[in-house]
């Protein structure tokens, strides 16, 4: 969270960051000829899904997202899901200009962490620390409008990728109770993404990686080694991209 980034907006357009990703992969996949798999949560979700969409085959093996949902579907869903527009509320607040980072600044670190802690389904004292990282990082020079920039770039750029069907195997891992995204996001989508297949954690929130660690380990294996029994049979020694 202490790595260098810029404060421009184009910076974190999801085309250039695709790209950014992408040029990663070349460098340090050091295994000719194996693609890797490429798991996303949150914005890195939202990064993996524009990622297959682009590059496909031809760069990855399969696709993991974690409650970050389809573009096509999140577009539904605020046109058509009251329910999911007042989830997603919060957004515009951030649209504004240096308000929100002012805001935001005049909070307590220890009362943000509480904060992003009630999105959480009980108390957890590793997810606590995870917070609490995330809130450190939050207060350097800049590091607001860096972080509320992702949001800004979502709504005020184009995403300069088109919406295409994805053709790798992909594994949805959704936390059902997540305070800012319905279920509804996650249906409906097979027409884009024909190998989808989802799997529910009911008393998940937001946090699943947190909250269900092995649970979520090892349905990612299962799901690599599905598709290598189906595929290339080389998943064991393919490269896993987090975000």
């Amino acid at each position: 969270n202490l790595s260098e980034c810029s404060t421009r907006l184009e910076d974190v357009q999801i085309a250039r960051v695709v790209d950014d990703v992408h040029a990663l992969m070349e460098l340090y996949n050091h295994c000719p000829g194996q693609r890797p798999t490429l798991v996303g949560h949150d914005f890195g979700g939202a990064v993996a899904w524009y990622f297959a969409m682009k590059y496909g085959k031809e760069a990855l093996e399969r696709l993991v997202i974690c409650n970050s949902p389809h573009p096509h579907a999140f577009r539904r869903e605020l046109k058509t899901n009251p329910d999911q527009r007042r989830r997603s509320s919060y957004m515009k607040y951030f649209m504004v200009p240096w308000l929100p980072e002012l805001w935001l600044s005049r909070w307590p670190e220890s009362t943000l962490a509480d904060l992003l802690d009630s999105t959480a389904r009980r108390p957890s004292p590793f997810l606590h620390v995870q917070h609490k990282i995330l809130v450190a990082a939050s207060v350097q020079p800049s590091a607001l409008t860096k972080m509320l920039n992702w949001y800004r770039a979502m709504y005020r750029l184009q995403s300069g990728i088109e919406l295409s069907v994805i053709d790798v195997p992909v594994l949805v891992l959704w936390g059902v109770r997540d305070k800012f995204m319905t279920r509804r996001l996650t249906e409906d989508l097979h027409d884009w993404v024909p190998t989808l297949r989802t799997i529910y954690y009911d008393e998940c929130t937001h946090w699943v990686a947190s909250e269900e660690p092995e649970r979520m380990g090892a349905d990612i294996d299962a799901h690599c080694r599905a598709d290598a029994s189906s595929s290339s049979g080389d998943a064991e020694a393919s490269l896993s991209s987090a975000m």
